[in-house]
């Protein structure tokens, strides 16, 4: 096995059921051979939960940057967009506020403890409304 795929199969191994989440990657085949990617278009996460037999959620993730604001205060910051399920797929550990399902509404937000001191200080973050 590669260092690449052994790496593909050791990280966040601190999730509960991290023996049942599978990463979808697709292969296209170019001028230079075939390309892996992880890219794929929106609708296929409801595709998948509606046609594939077995699949119990499915969620897209993309990282961007973002700037977000709070008040006079604004900050630039990377940002992930994720579906509401991917925080029943992945446990990741909460300071404070609903981790059951934090991503309820669409214009829902979960805030690392850094962004939330960056941009938030003393102020309690959980309730706030950001742009």
């Amino acid at each position: 096995m590669s260092m690449a795929g052994f790496f593909d199969l050791s990280y966040d191994t601190f999730h509960n059921n991290g023996d049942a989440i599978y990463q979808v990657y697709s292969v296209k085949q170019s001028t230079k051979g075939p390309q892996p990617s992880d890219s794929h278009p929106a609708p296929l996460v409801e595709a998948i939960k509606d046609e594939v037999p077995g699949i119990e959620k499915a969620t897209r993730y993309l990282q961007e940057e973002a700037i977000v604001s709070f008040k006079e205060k604004e900050i630039n910051m990377d940002a992930i967009w994720v579906d509401a399920d991917f925080f029943n797929m992945f446990t990741f550990p909460s300071i404070n506020g609903k981790m059951k399902n934090p991503l309820e509404q669409l214009a829902s937000v979960v805030l690392t403890e850094d962004t939330a001191k960056r941009l938030f200080g003393t102020v309690d973050a959980v309730g706030q409304t950001v742009q």
